[in-house]
């Protein structure tokens, strides 16, 4: 059912029940992901360096490398999230 079909108080109520559910389930899941985007933001470069300069006895670039691609991963995952939330909150 589209909002179209509604009238404007049972519209007002479908966006008032669809935002209470936006703010008490999404976007707290959404401002821990902003908080571990964060802490990969710092801690990726720092491990991408602590493994490039400390000589190991397994080979590094692997190790480096998938450091790089889980945060990209979570990069592209939390940019989807945020525009999922966007998108609930216009309305669309």
């Amino acid at each position: 059912m589209s909002l179209g079909s509604l009238n404007i108080t049972q519209e007002a109520q479908a966006l008032t029940a669809l935002f209470k559910f936006t703010a008490s389930s999404v976007a707290p899941s959404l401002l821990l992901e902003s908080f571990m985007m964060g802490v990969l933001c710092a801690c990726v470069p720092v491990g991408s360096y602590m493994l490039w300069v400390k000589p190991l006895s397994f080979p590094r670039a692997p190790s480096i490398f998938m450091l790089w691609i889980v945060l990209i991963t979570s990069i592209t995952h939390w940019a989807l999230s945020l525009r999922q939330l966007e998108s609930t909150l216009s309305g669309q």
